[in-house]
């Protein structure tokens, strides 16, 4: 099996995402039922049941979403008979959005209901790093030396380059001694 991720590097906390679950049975025969498990740790929610042609997916939180982690999801299907080559079978789709930053690992296993003699690839894991990065940039009207009695115009941008606000943002400028506010 391989994972995939629908954002490459950091991932924003609160913004969602789609895993992709690639299974597939390089040779052999598999049993009467193939299992592909996806477990989910704590700062990650599953935010719908997963969903692939064929396959029939539940979650051990139950059926109520947005579900918080830690939970595992099992998707089940039928034979795909026996592979005399690499035999793909179809990828499974599943919404997450983490809500903590840090290190989140996932890791899906496949089981294909016999025995494996090549179970090393039986598992695959993705890891990313949850942000929240809130820029902010301070630009003068004017540069040094700066004239004494002279009004000049500072702007502040502020930039969400990934995450979530999560409400409302607050900015402080501070002033030396000596300047005076004249507006806002």
């Amino acid at each position: 099996i391989t994972k995939s991720v629908s954002q490459t590097g950091n991932l924003g906390i609160n913004n969602t995402y789609t895993y992709t679950l690639s299974p597939r049975i390089v040779m052999g025969t598999s049993g009467s039922t193939i299992t592909v498990t996806d477990t989910f740790p704590t700062g990650a929610n599953l935010m719908a049941l997963p969903t692939g042609t064929g396959w029939t997916c539940s979650s051990s939180a139950g059926v109520t979403f947005p579900q918080a982690g830690p939970l595992t999801i099992t998707c089940t299907r039928g034979s795909a008979g026996t592979a005399t080559t690499a035999l793909s079978l179809p990828t499974i789709n599943v919404s997450v959005r983490p809500t903590a930053t840090g290190a989140l690992a996932n890791t899906a296993t496949i089981d294909m209901g016999a025995t494996d003699t090549t179970a090393g690839n039986n598992s695959s894991t993705v890891n990313n790093t949850v942000i929240n990065d809130l820029q902010v940039v301070k630009t003068a009207s004017a540069v040094s030396p700066l004239a004494v009695g002279t009004n000049y115009t500072y702007t502040l941008t502020a930039t969400l380059n990934m995450g979530d606000t999560g409400g409302t943002i607050t900015m402080v400028d501070s002033f030396p001694a000596g300047a005076t506010l004249r507006a806002l």
